[in-house]
């Protein structure tokens, strides 16, 4: 999973130096909330969780660098099926 997120965040310019927030700052919200019970052994795992999930996807958006960021179409059709809810046909521009 955090591989694909990797993978589909780099279509909107993230970088692997961008995960090192994602890696400081729920941390710092974790420990914020925790308040006491925030303890070594309670970081040590969740810096662990945290690399974990950001090698994953600094691996997903580097196994993406040779794939375009993104794919150009035109849209054929515009079905408005609910007020929330459209479909879009789009005819790629590329196979």
């Amino acid at each position: 999973m955090f591989r694909q997120f990797g993978h589909d965040h780099r279509k909107l310019g993230v970088r692997p130096a961008h995960y090192e927030a994602f890696e400081v700052a729920p941390r710092a919200a974790l420990r914020r909330t925790a308040g006491p019970r925030w303890i070594e052994a309670v970081e040590a795992a969740w810096v662990r969780t945290l690399r974990c999930a950001v090698a994953s996807m600094v691996e997903g958006a580097e196994a993406a660098l040779a794939e375009p960021p993104c794919r150009q179409g035109t849209v054929t059709a515009h079905e408005r099926r609910r007020p929330d809810l459209a479909v879009l046909r789009i005819r790629p521009h590329e196979p």
